[in-house]
């Protein structure tokens, strides 16, 4: 048994199952990216693409950055419980926000999309 950060780590395989919760973790959380991509891509134009992603990525990483301290601090002070609620929170904020964005429908030019 190997101790990494106060957490055992067996080696008689029973690491499977958080190998397996990391694997649908990542099926689940981590493709929504291009989905926004194509989201901000359909909201602005072409001749801001680079700058709107650029703002678009850089809230991301601001949201990265801090939502793992605010989880934290409702972990430490108010128990598991609150922790989990803010992350309910945030995926509810995000779906309501994917929700109420007015994409532009596509118009056909000359045979092309």
């Amino acid at each position: 048994m190997v101790k990494y950060n106060g957490a055992c780590i067996s080696s008689n395989g029973s690491g499977r199952w958080i190998n397996l919760s990391i694997a649908l973790l990542g099926l689940f959380l981590y493709p929504d990216q291009p989905i926004l991509t194509a989201a901000t891509l359909e909201i602005i134009g072409t001749n801001v693409s680079a700058t709107a992603l650029g703002i678009a990525t850089f809230a991301s990483f601001i949201m990265s950055a801090t939502s793992p301290v605010i989880a934290g601090f409702l972990y430490q002070n108010l128990g598991m419980n609150w922790a989990l609620f803010y992350v309910s929170a945030l995926f509810a904020m995000s779906g309501l926000m994917m929700v109420l964005i007015p994409l532009r429908p596509r118009v056909m030019v000359s045979g092309r999309t």
